[in-house]
Order: structure tokens, then sequence, then C-alpha cells
């Protein structure tokens, strides 16, 4: 006689997972959570930019005061601070491209 190729009888093989009853699998199913939950718990900027997306992108109120600052001529503009804050960028942009 030949034996069979496997394990013998009831010899338990632990690389094989137990088989669930239905209801067993759909408690198993409703605790995964959806992909877009498992981002939010792994990664917490998820659920910042969610807040964020809720809100305006622009700040309405300090866009208003630098209109009322530039209309009435209160605000000031310092040339050679424009000018260091332009060339500390494009260096950034140069080095960004490297």
């Amino acid at each position: 006689m030949v034996d069979s190729i496997g394990p013998k009888g009831s010899t338990p093989n632990a690389r094989i997972a137990p088989v669930l009853g239905a209801a067993a699998a759909a408690k198993i199913a409703a605790a995964i959570a959806t992909p877009e939950q498992q981002m939010q718990a792994a990664h917490p900027v998820g659920q910042l930019a969610q807040e964020l997306a809720a809100k305006p992108p622009v700040d309405a109120a300090r866009v208003d005061r630098f209109r009322r600052a530039i209309a009435d001529g209160s605000f000031q503009l310092d040339p050679q601070t424009v000018a260091d804050r332009l060339l500390s960028l494009r260096g950034e942009w140069i080095d960004d491209a490297a």
C-alpha cells in the first residue's frame, strides 16, 4: 500500500487557520476598518487634513485687513526685505532642483 502525501490523520497544521462560521466571519468583517479609517488612525495628519478641508482656504478677515491697510496707505513695504526673501526662495528652488 502507498501512504498518502501530506499530514497524517488529525495532525494539526499551525499554518492553516480554522474555518469560521458565518456569524464569526460577519463579526470580523464588521470590525475591519475601511482604508480611510485605517489611514486616519495611523496618520493624525489625515484627520487634520479633513478639518482644514472643511474651512475656507483663505482667511477672509486677514485679507480684509491687508486691503484696508493698502487702501488707506498704512501698509509699508521694505524693498530690501522683499528682495532678500525673493533671493532666499530662489536659492531654495535651485537646491530642490539639484
